[in-house]
């Protein structure tokens, strides 16, 4: 839900996975994908404002 959303807001949404899921997550409207397997995120993103992380969401909800 979250990609969506943000897509609504006009944010540019950017996230990491598997290369399996690229195509799945890609057509949510996501703007880049990034292999965690193949590609380091600290070397080639920058001025990114916000971000959300996933598991810690559930985390908090399972309290």
């Amino acid at each position: 839900m979250a990609i969506p959303i943000a897509k609504a807001k006009g944010l540019t949404v950017i996230t990491n996975g598997n290369i399996d899921n690229k195509a799945r997550i890609m057509a949510l409207g996501l703007n880049r994908f990034i292999d965690y397997k193949t590609e380091d995120y600290t070397q080639t993103l920058s001025q990114v404002d916000y971000v959300l992380i996933h598991w810690a969401v559930l985390r908090l909800k399972n309290k």
